[in-house]
């Protein structure tokens, strides 16, 4: 069965051509492998009228019958609001996938996921002539191609103003899911056997700053300017040992320090939880404090200088090259994000508020999609997770960053451990 309960393999509703019929976009099928030269019509009930392939008075008989079964194929794209486009052969369904996946970033199981979600928690509804895969379909299509007004109008066959608004729409609907994206922390077991995270026992990821182009007004630019010359804002990214977003806060200047960043973060009431026992792995440029356990200083601890099958000579190299290996999680991951959506990898032309959300709305995109194409589902993970939540939940919380002799020597004694583990195998 499909997904609207109708038999792929049935025959498919005949078409009226009397249907009284007004103009609709093609660019929604052309984003599911269709043809882009097919022009719908549609009933103003939201019902399909006519297709027509504008086609000579001296027609086929072959050239009609492919007319009508690209038309009837259609029907079920637009008049099914849980299925689109079903090719009539295995041929035509991998290519209509490949084409979904090249302009969302999602394959059709997790598209129509995203759907369900932003409908059921983001509260996003249709309108009288556009329906909700249509609207997230643009959405996906803007941020991975970073395609401005006037072209994706012409794509989608919509007004300048229609694109705006339901852009708008579904962005706020995808920043009501928090809670469903992020992923929620979970901390190393004793018995973890994780090659990169089997040392770092109760960590809870890693942690780092990126910069990404912003576009503010004329008098804030200074504020904005990185070292590199860049008008950026400086985002803090934290992510679980599996590549996923755990919290983001993006909108700091990219003057800003990743320190003073990361101070602001666990001040906030909605901000960064670090319950006390737990902790992140950060890089050097943070402050090696209670929850934030950084790398030492002056070793070798990139894993460049690992190559060449070099070996760590002290536990304070074994230490870095073990931590660098880990919180690379954290790099990985934005990289994979500014890979996957253009639109925060190229100097933004929305306004500072709009891009602050549209970066927020990549990382949450960006879970979904690590979980639906390549993990396991939500709902799994929740309920293994639960007896680590009361765990955490029960601990005070970290509210400041400062330094302190205990956990230097903590974090000596790890690296020691560490060193002496690695000794004894080998």
């Amino acid at each position: 069965m499909g997904r609207a309960g109708f038999e792929v393999d049935s025959p498919l509703p005949e078409l009226d051509p009397e249907a009284d019929s007004e103009g609709v976009d093609v660019g929604y099928y052309s984003l599911f492998g269709l043809p882009s030269s097919v022009r719908m019509m549609a009933t103003r009930g939201g019902k399909l009228g006519v297709a027509s392939l504008s086609p000579n008075e001296g027609s086929s008989t072959s050239t009609v019958k492919d007319r009508d079964n690209t038309a009837q194929s259609l029907f079920c794209a637009r008049n099914c609001s849980e299925a689109f486009y079903v090719g009539s052969s295995e041929g035509s369904k991998t290519s209509s996938s490949h084409t979904l996946s090249e302009n969302t970033r999602m394959d059709r199981r997790t598209f129509f996921k995203l759907c369900e979600l932003v409908k059921s928690i983001g509260g996003l509804e249709p309108t009288k002539h556009m329906g909700v895969e249509e609207m997230v379909a643009i959405f996906l299509h803007i941020l991975a191609h970073d395609v401005k007004n006037r072209i994706i109008k012409r794509q989608f066959m919509r007004s300048g103003e229609t694109i705006s608004r339901q852009f708008t729409h579904v962005l706020l609907a995808v920043l009501r899911c928090p809670t469903v994206l992020f992923k929620r922390p979970e901390p190393v077991p004793e018995n973890s056997t994780d090659k990169r995270w089997k040392w770092f026992k109760n960590c809870l990821g890693a942690l780092d700053g990126t910069h990404i182009k912003v576009n503010p007004l004329l008098a804030d630019k200074a504020r904005y300017r990185t070292r590199k010359g860049d008008i950026a804002t400086n985002v803090l990214g934290v992510c679980s040992q599996d590549g996923q977003f755990i919290y983001v806060l993006p909108g700091w200047e990219g003057s800003a320090a990743d320190s003073r960043v990361l101070r602001d973060t666990i001040s906030r009431n909605n901000g960064l939880r670090v319950p006390k026992g737990y902790y992140y792995l950060c890089d050097a440029g943070y402050m090696n404090g209670e929850g934030f356990l950084t790398p030492y200083r002056w070793q070798r601890y990139h894993l460049s200088e690992w190559r060449h099958r070099a070996q760590p000579t002290t536990s304070y190299e074994f230490f870095n090259m073990k931590h660098s290996s880990a919180r690379n999680v954290i790099e990985r991951c934005f990289g994979m994000l500014k890979g996957r959506w253009a639109i925060v990898r190229s100097k933004s032309y929305y306004p500072v508020k709009t891009q602050v959300r549209i970066i927020t709305a990549c990382c949450l995109l960006h879970n979904h999609i690590i979980r639906e194409m390549a993990f396991d589902p939500l709902e799994d993970r929740e309920v293994d997770n639960a007896h680590v939540e009361e765990e955490m939940a029960s601990n005070d919380l970290i509210t400041h960053v400062e330094s302190s002799n205990a956990w230097p020597l903590r974090r000596d004694d790890m690296a020691q451990q560490m060193w002496n583990t690695w000794r004894s195998r080998g």
